[in-house]
């Protein structure tokens, strides 16, 4: 018997005569417990027992119900069936089994695409002919195509967060003509293009870019309600610009972003505050047409002809605004590319120095003819210096053309630097873009925000 059930304790009364007899065998792992009240046996297991702690559980303990005795428990203690102990229940005690952890379902990884074509080339290779096309995208959303012999600018769009992206050239997003779409698959490296016509083409991506994942899943928060500042609605002096006046009643040329989102234009004539009305904008080019009503003592004309690379340029505006000084400042340089950021082929860029402020000045040539107008630079940015773009004249005539303002004819003549000067002095104005102080801030958080606010806003 003792060969079969191990070490034995017979008659282990304990109170109440709740258990008649108790047998272990630590080394099979089990206990069997006799019991007349089950209420005892769970307080038994509620606590590290001597007769249990020999089972070394770590996860507590399970009791299992059975239907008879064990083989032998009667015949050790045969008072157990009498009926002083009935009815009588027999458990088996055990060690209990760990229960298994869900393993954590994974949010899956989401592909960030705009992140991934802007980081680099995107190479595609032509299925039928097997050339190789590379699309290099601009955080403009604009982007190049060149292939064999080719080369194309377009614009782009994503469309949603499964690398689908909308694409337009030039040509047809001036006819409002529906977009191609671009799907991007980095998983089976194959770019599909379908057009509005139903036509679809494929491309495998030669040179996989490698997929930028977003860091995690964006939650949703709800909006806080904020409570205004009772100062959001004043209109302060907030930005600064550089404009120049191009007609004897007033009118005068700028930047577009100098002027976007402005309650009032002003200007100081003669020692007087002057508000200027915008009168017409081109997004696109960058370009503004405001006027006051002054009669100016000179004006700029226009130059016929674009500018030539390596000419020399003089570029005349207030940088930094006045926090410099309020006189007029100028720059010399020359053109360095007859095209601008991206190939934008109505810009060229210039090694004349341009900062913020600059924006909407005049860029023009030593008889005094505006051969641009000051737009951008890239240099301050990224650590390149004499990075910097103008805005073509012919651009600048057609948008003028296009809204009815004339230019005067140009100079045939160069200008002594007295005269110069004394143009540049009379002719070129200082503009100061005021509006309301929650609009500034919302202004400073777009991210393409190109305005040079004042510093007490950054």
């Amino acid at each position: 018997m003792k060969k079969l059930l191990g070490i034995m304790v017979l008659g282990l009364l304990l109170s109440g005569n709740a258990f008649g007899l108790t047998t272990w065998n630590y080394q099979k792992g089990y206990v069997y417990i006799a019991v007349k009240n089950n209420q005892n046996l769970d307080a038994l297991m509620s606590k590290k027992s001597k007769i249990l702690s020999g089972l070394n559980c770590n996860n507590g303990f399970q009791k299992n119900k059975l239907d008879r005795l064990p083989p032998g428990y009667a015949e050790d203690a045969p008072e157990l069936l009498g009926k002083k102990y009935q009815p009588l229940n027999m458990y088996k005690i055990t060690c209990a089994t760990a229960v298994a952890e869900k393993p954590k379902k994974q949010e899956p990884k989401i592909i960030d695409y705009r992140a991934t074509v802007l980081d680099s080339d995107l190479v595609l290779k032509n299925t039928k002919d097997s050339s190789l096309n590379t699309i290099t995208f601009y955080p403009d959303e604009t982007a190049f195509w060149k292939g064999p012999g080719f080369s194309y600018k377009f614009f782009w769009k994503e469309k949603n967060n499964r690398g689908h992206f909308s694409v337009l050239n030039e040509e047809y997003k001036k006819k409002k003509a529906p977009p191609v779409i671009m799907k991007l698959d980095f998983q089976r490296l194959i770019a599909t293009f379908d057009y509005p016509e139903g036509d679809s083409i494929k491309f495998k991506i030669n040179k996989p870019n490698k997929p930028i994942y977003v860091a995690e899943k964006p939650k949703k928060q709800k909006p806080k309600k904020q409570t205004p500042d009772p100062d959001d609605n004043k209109i302060v002096a907030a930005s600064s610009g550089t404009g120049f006046y191009v007609s004897n009643t007033g009118h005068i040329i700028s930047n577009h972003h100098v002027v976007e989102g402005c309650s009032t234009v002003k200007l100081t004539f003669k020692g007087k505050e002057v508000s200027a009305d915008v009168l017409a904008v081109d997004k696109m080019n960058d370009l503004a047409i405001l006027k006051a009503d002054l009669t100016p003592s000179k004006i700029y004309s226009v130059a016929a002809e674009d500018a030539s690379l390596l000419e020399d340029i003089i570029i005349a505006g207030y940088p930094l605004g006045k926090k410099v000084s309020a006189a007029i400042k100028t720059s010399k340089g020359s053109i360095t590319a007859l095209a601008g950021y991206g190939d934008n082929y109505s810009e060229f860029q210039t090694d004349a120095a341009l900062n913020q402020g600059n924006s909407g000045g005049p860029i023009m040539d030593q008889k005094g003819n505006v051969v641009g107008v000051a737009v951008a630079n890239y240099g301050k940015q990224s650590g390149v210096e004499s990075f910097n773009f103008g805005i073509k004249s012919s651009t600048l005539k057609t948008f003028a053309s296009a809204n009815g303002l004339k230019f005067l004819p140009p100079n045939n003549r160069d200008l002594s630097n007295k005269d110069l000067g004394q143009l540049i002095t009379e002719a070129t104005i200082y503009l100061e873009c005021h509006m309301t102080v929650a609009k500034i801030k919302r202004m400073i958080a777009e991210e393409k925000n190109r305005k040079a606010f004042f510093s007490e806003y950054q």
